[in-house]
């Protein structure tokens, strides 16, 4: 959803409800568990940055839209004061299963001040809220490096067409996998491979990002030529939290215009 891009919250882990025990923790102490993830976010690192997650977040975060978060959140705050706000919260709390930190802390920055939450379990963070007021709502324009966008169109679009059918599900966002069925793909398959035949290249030529007050949406665009024919193939990657996965996409087939059908558009 468009909301947890714009404040940045990602809870990756499934967290039940469980026995809160509020625990005292000295302002430094507190400080100190989020000091990491801020240091990482200040050197725009992130493979530090998830190198402090559970494994589970790993699923949940695009680099590419971390790293451009991290740009922006700096771009907007400044350098990190290292000095606590107003608020200083720090409990334990008991899942079944787990013991978790549950710590909120008022970060100032240079430019203003940084809201950061973060749930620790074994002492890594299964779960972040971290947000400004400083950061404007629109700073969202797309991924800073397209480059993990092209690599999922392409091989969704082509691994269709070659009928690697398991593979298309981690690349789709959950709605379009419950919309498409195997029979609806194969029947996509068989009509684009006739289009198209043996494919013979696979060209990438452009994108667009657009964004309103409900979607971040971009299209990539593709070249896909065979031996019977080539069409353009588009695939729309909607992002979603930290998350871009692909929420539509389509084979349309280039039709050549002969000079004498040329002329007859232009006589008309």
């Amino acid at each position: 959803m468009k909301t947890l891009l714009r404040t940045m919250f990602v809870i990756a882990a499934t967290i039940s409800a469980g026995i809160g025990l509020a625990v005292a923790k000295s302002p430094d102490a507190t400080l100190a568990l989020h000091t990491p993830i801020h240091n990482a976010i200040a050197a725009e690192d992130t493979e530090a940055f998830m190198a402090l997650c559970v494994p589970g977040l790993e699923n949940e975060i695009d680099r590419p839209l971390l790293l451009t978060w991290m740009q922006e959140l700096n771009r907007a705050c400044g350098a990190n004061q290292q000095r606590l706000g107003n608020t200083v919260e720090y409990a334990v709390r008991f899942t079944p299963q787990t013991r978790q930190i549950h710590t909120k802390v008022d970060l100032l920055y240079q430019n203003g001040v940084v809201s950061s939450s973060l749930v620790i379990e074994n002492g890594l963070i299964a779960g972040y809220s971290i947000q400004s007021d400083s950061l404007d709502k629109g700073w969202f324009q797309g991924p800073s490096d397209a480059s993990l966008y092209f690599e999922r169109s392409e091989k969704l679009l082509v691994g269709l067409l070659n009928e690697k059918y398991t593979e298309l599900e981690p690349l789709m966002h959950p709605a379009l996998n419950e919309l498409v069925t195997l029979e609806k793909l194969q029947s996509i398959q068989s009509a684009a491979s006739e289009m198209i035949g043996d494919i013979e290249s696979v060209v990438r030529l452009g994108g667009e990002f657009e964004s309103n007050d409900t979607q971040d949406k971009m299209t990539l665009k593709f070249r896909i030529t065979g031996d019977q024919g080539e069409v353009i193939a588009d695939a729309v990657t909607i992002f979603d939290g930290m998350k871009g996965s692909i929420i539509e996409f389509n084979y349309t087939p280039v039709v050549e215009v002969t000079s004498d059908e040329e002329n007859a558009v232009a006589v008309k």
